[in-house]
């Protein structure tokens, strides 16, 4: 939902696209970057910090291919000067697809170089245990990837779509430690088809539609479109289909259910508060504990009242609001991503009024399948298990019996199973804390818990 850290170093495998029926592969960069800061610009002789300078370049990707090297710096690409993954991320300037002509402007041993060649294709996903599908389906004016796993066993099999949180991340391709992947693989050799599908305009996908500038109806929309497709993969028993949704994507896992009328669902470290007062206890809850000084907390509230109430109750633009008010542009930075124009929590504000304006507690007060609320004890995200026991209270009222809640001790809010309480916010500002709790894996008591309860409706 929200994210109070930056991390230091990153692998950028920038969507590289053009249009194409097909949904021709994307072509990758394969680098690994960091910021240019003052030291490294100086180093290089920059005449001031811009770009991110290269610690690694990934096999068999553009970035090899081009003869790039650690130590160079990455300026720009097809012109475009990279300047941070969200604003290059709907840059169309930077969309190409495998076998398109790149250019890439790079700073190496004091001098302004191009790079030209040719967009190597991002590898496929692959696994010894179990099939790995590439597909897509039809969503507006265009189509959008989905990723299906399948166990080789012959026969129906029960299937899960699975909604990722709130960023506009590629599903595809993910590191092995990534917790979505290991989560998603596991439900795999534990006998479920598994679908992950890209949000509009992600990864391979191509639609006008573009996740960092729609709103939340359209992207409900998106995975209701995935679910449709997941029900016509060969060996899905379309009577036994199940939704989880992580983060926000369990916030929109009931109005996709309602739609398409799945055996299931279940949703981990959501809220079904306005998005409006959702964000207020947040900021309230995270900040004294992310090492704002509690005065200064209760000052800058006052501020996120009138702010927030202008943004996502009134409805009103960013850029006026900044406007008017340029002493809250440094709390929007820090606390709300912010980057210039319409940009909230990296998406444009659109989304964030449109979810403030939807009732959340209509969506499941008109659920018809089975529920199961999950809550971790040390999901800073959720904050509390507040929202998921509302969730049982409001479908249990209407379908007695149909919901349940079960909270996981010591887990936070992506499946990580912690060892204290103290580490819940060391990840999100301790260096390396975030990497040895990755480390030890997710909590599998959560996949054992979900599988049996899935397994318990066939």
């Amino acid at each position: 939902m929200k994210n109070n850290f930056c991390l230091a170093l990153l692998i950028i495998l920038l969507p590289l696209i053009s249009y194409s029926q097909e949904l021709k592969r994307l072509g990758s960069v394969g680098l690994a970057l960091t910021p240019v800061n003052d030291t490294i610009a100086a180093a290089n002789k920059l005449e001031f910090a811009m770009g991110f300078y290269i610690t690694d370049v990934l096999a068999g990707t553009t970035g090899e291919a081009l003869k790039i090297k650690s130590g160079d710096i990455l300026l720009a690409i097809n012109g475009v000067k990279i300047i941070s993954a969200v604003g290059n991320a709907v840059n169309k300037k930077l969309t190409k697809r495998e076998g398109e002509e790149v250019v890439y402007t790079i700073w190496r041993g004091g001098k302004q170089i191009e790079l030209k060649g040719k967009a190597v294709a991002k590898p496929y996903e692959q696994s010894n245990e179990f099939t790995v599908l590439y597909e897509q389906f039809k969503f507006g004016d265009g189509q959008s990837r989905c990723i299906i796993t399948s166990p080789k066993t012959q026969g129906k099999k029960p299937a899960v779509l699975f909604i990722q949180g709130y960023t506009c991340n590629s599903i595809d391709g993910p590191p092995p430690a990534n917790v979505y992947k290991k989560f998603t693989d596991e439900l795999t050799r534990r006998g479920f088809i598994v679908m992950r599908a890209e949000k509009p305009g992600m990864g391979d996908s191509y639609c006008s539609a573009n996740c960092y500038e729609i709103d939340f109806k359209t992207e409900v929309t998106s995975f209701v479109a995935a679910y449709k497709k997941l029900k016509t993969v060969p060996d899905v028993d379309t009577n036994n289909i199940f939704i989880i949704g992580h983060s926000l994507g369990g916030v929109e896992a009931p109005f996709v259910a309602n739609e398409v009328k799945p055996k299931g669902i279940i949703v981990y470290g959501v809220t079904t508060k306005s998005w409006y007062e959702y964000l207020l206890e947040m900021l309230r809850f995270q900040n004294p504990n992310l090492g704002i000084d509690y005065l200064q907390v209760e000052n800058e509230m006052k501020t996120y009242y009138t702010l927030l109430y202008d943004l996502l109750v009134k409805n009103r633009k960013v850029s006026e609001v900044v406007r008017e008010n340029p002493a809250c542009v440094p709390l929007l930075k820090r606390d709300f991503n912010y980057t210039g124009g319409e940009i909230f929590l990296t998406r444009d504000i659109v989304f964030s009024q449109s979810l403030n304006n939807t009732s959340l507690i209509s969506s499941w007060k008109n659920l018809s399948c089975h529920v199961l609320s999950a809550f971790g004890e040390y999901d800073i995200q959720a904050i509390n298990s507040f929202s998921h026991k509302e969730i049982v209270d409001i479908v249990n009222k209407n379908h007695p019996a149909y919901a349940t809640y079960i909270e996981f001790p010591k887990t936070e809010h992506g499946f990580l199973e912690l060892t204290e309480e103290r580490e819940k916010w060391e990840i999100y500002f301790v260096p390396g804390a975030m990497k040895k709790a990755v480390s030890r894996g997710i909590n599998m008591k959560v996949v054992d818990v979900f599988d049996n309860w899935m397994k318990a409706l066939l």
